[in-house]
């Protein structure tokens, strides 16, 4: 019988894709690179980085994602289809090909901290990103009272 840990690992191998790149918007110093994939059911989800020089002097990028389409309420929150680490696993190997294009030194992202599950699987699944991409994650859950604060950097 199958752990829910093998479940997780078996999903992160499955990503959605390929993800097709929308190409690219300049404004200042900062660039937007968007890409768009489907799940097997047909929803389409936006994946969007603005990356920006970066503390270091590398590139650094901010990155969202969320599903398009008729969604209710808010389309970066919990949608409930269920295939969240299917959805999770496409948004890695999207931070991973960007961090390769972009040569990038940091990412980060976030997450209200009214939205516990997301939470909850962000904690979990951004060391899974760190460890695949070679960077260090951290975690800030103090800095913001509503907000985490996922930064990941090159080692």
């Amino acid at each position: 019988m199958k752990t829910f840990k093998d479940i997780l690992n078996e999903s992160f191998d499955k990503p959605y894709g390929p993800i097709q790149w929308k190409g690219q918007q300049g404004f200042g110093k900062s660039i937007t690179i968007k890409g768009e994939f489907k799940t097997d059911e047909g929803t389409p989800y936006q994946i969007e980085f603005v990356v920006f020089p970066g503390d270091d002097g590398g590139n650094a990028a901010n990155v969202e994602f969320k599903q398009l389409g008729n969604v209710k309420g808010n389309p970066t929150g919990i949608t409930g289809a269920g295939d969240q680490f299917r959805v999770f696993a496409t948004v890695i190997d999207g931070i991973e090909d960007i961090v390769k294009k972009a040569k990038l030194t940091a990412v980060q992202f976030d997450s209200f901290k009214d939205l516990p599950t997301r939470v909850r699987l962000y904690d979990r699944l951004v060391k899974k990103l760190a460890q695949k991409i070679g960077f260090k994650a951290k975690i800030d859950k103090t800095s913001d009272p509503e907000v985490v604060l996922y930064k990941l950097t090159r080692e």
